[in-house]
């Protein structure tokens, strides 16, 4: 959290400006949840799911709380869950991101809060 004087100052940048930040912060992305994304698949190999649809199926149902399995350690079902909540929330970022990217105005002027532009990293 910030101080709480910065609640009114607001920080123009372009359109230009925040496409760049956000690609940037894609990019950011994209590796973290690649690399999320092989630790899911690797904690679900240690669980005996091996293919993709396993791998679909058990995320759904991770995100679900409905992971099944005699075999499998309650601390192994709340390790796979926080991950794949993770790997959810970073896919709904990059989707949300994509769509500023392709329709934000270039050449206008945004006027940004402090949380706006701490989250784009300028």
């Amino acid at each position: 959290m910030y101080a709480p004087q910065f609640e009114q100052l607001s920080f123009p940048k372009k359109g230009s400006e925040i496409e760049t930040a956000a690609l940037e912060k894609v990019e950011e992305l994209k590796k973290n949840l690649n690399r999320r994304e092989i630790m899911l698949r690797e904690l679900l190999a240690e669980q005996g799911w091996n293919d993709a649809a396993d791998f679909v199926m058990s995320l759904d149902n991770l995100l679900r709380n409905n992971l099944s399995g005699e075999g499998v350690p309650s601390e192994a079902k709340a390790k796979l869950q926080s991950l794949a909540q993770k790997v959810q929330k970073e896919r709904k970022e990059l989707e949300q991101l994509s769509v500023v990217i392709r329709n934000i105005p270039r050449e206008r002027e945004f006027d940004l809060s402090f949380d706006a532009l701490e989250y784009f990293g300028f």
